[in-house]
């Protein structure tokens, strides 16, 4: 897992490690945030982006990125409630297609309070979420639509995709004039093709 600070939807560096169990922030995030608060106690970043990746593996044919744009007071905010409702159930995270299927940790509960844990979870991104973002990339059909001259630019397939998703925070971030620049928070798969160099 990895986590990145960066500009306005622009490219990012390396920065302290963040844990997104199933898309639930947990405290590993509370500490960031307290390392990006300055003496004034003014957040440095107001807007935050949440990514996660999956098709990164070798046998997968599409690459796909997901995940939400938040105002940092409602990214503490959907922490907190998210938390609340982890510890009501006695979960140690969410992950949307084990709570529906009933599998993994979410095997003990019943198929009436896994559609509770669900709709509450919903509830939440839908209360805290200001945009939600998706990318996908076949790298066999950007090998064959992309021009040499133009992956020049981009590296890869994979770059490519990242600089899709990112472009999507800039555009809500020009349509909201928001200036300030934004933290980025990537749960990377571990794939052989998984690289974030050129971005």
């Amino acid at each position: 897992e990895h986590a990145a600070k960066g500009g306005r939807g622009g490219g990012a560096g390396a920065s302290a490690g963040t844990s997104l169990r199933g898309c639930g922030i947990c405290s590993p995030k509370l500490r960031l945030l307290e390392i990006l608060l300055p003496r004034s106690g003014r957040a440095i970043f107001l807007v935050e982006a949440y990514f996660d990746e999956s098709g990164t593996d070798k046998q997968s044919n599409l690459m796909c990125i997901a995940g939400y744009v938040m105002k940092s007071d409602q990214a503490r905010r959907l922490d907190s409630e998210w938390l609340d409702v982890l510890r009501k159930y006695d979960l140690p995270y969410f992950h949307m297609s084990s709570c529906a299927h009933g599998v993994g940790v979410f095997f003990k509960l019943s198929k009436k309070q896994r559609i509770e844990v669900e709709t509450l979870m919903i509830g939440i991104i839908k209360r805290r979420v200001e945009r939600g973002i998706v990318a996908t990339i076949s790298e066999e059909e950007y090998l064959r639509v992309v021009p040499p001259e133009v992956r020049i630019f981009s590296a890869s397939a994979y770059s490519w995709w990242i600089k899709c998703a990112l472009s999507g925070v800039s555009e809500w971030l020009k349509k909201h004039e928001i200036a300030e620049p934004v933290a980025y928070f990537l749960r990377a798969a571990t794939g052989f093709r998984t690289r974030r160099t050129f971005i």
